[in-house]
């Protein structure tokens, strides 16, 4: 499959959400963007989100990557109270690090997919 292709697909994985790639055009549907009989169809592979204890690998591992102490510390906390994947994703966007976030979530599901 093509990086770019890959891209899309990990940027709606990163999301949570199920997609589908057809095998000759490789264009990415999300789940509710494609017929039932399509999503069941040898011509599409799909693709579950990953299990939340890869996920919350990932966010242990940009958050170790985090240069600045401050920054690195409300992350770290975020992940160690109840409901560290929505405590992580608001303090994320609090401090201004989502778009470093997602291009290094983005980035790790890509490795994940090309196995």
């Amino acid at each position: 499959m093509r990086e770019e292709t890959l891209k899309t697909v990990a940027g709606i994985l990163g999301n949570g959400y199920t997609c589908f790639v057809n095998k000759q055009t490789e264009e990415v549907f999300s789940a509710e963007n494609i017929s039932l009989a399509e999503q069941k169809s040898s011509e599409y592979k799909s693709f579950v989100p990953l299990e939340s204890k890869v996920v919350f690998g990932i966010m242990e591992e940009f958050t170790a990557s985090v240069e600045d102490f401050s920054n690195q510390s409300e992350l770290m906390e975020a992940l160690t109270f109840e409901q560290p994947f929505s405590n992580f994703k608001q303090k994320v966007y609090k401090i201004n690090l989502a778009d470093d976030w997602i291009a290094f979530r983005t980035q790790k599901i890509v490795k994940i997919l090309q196995g």
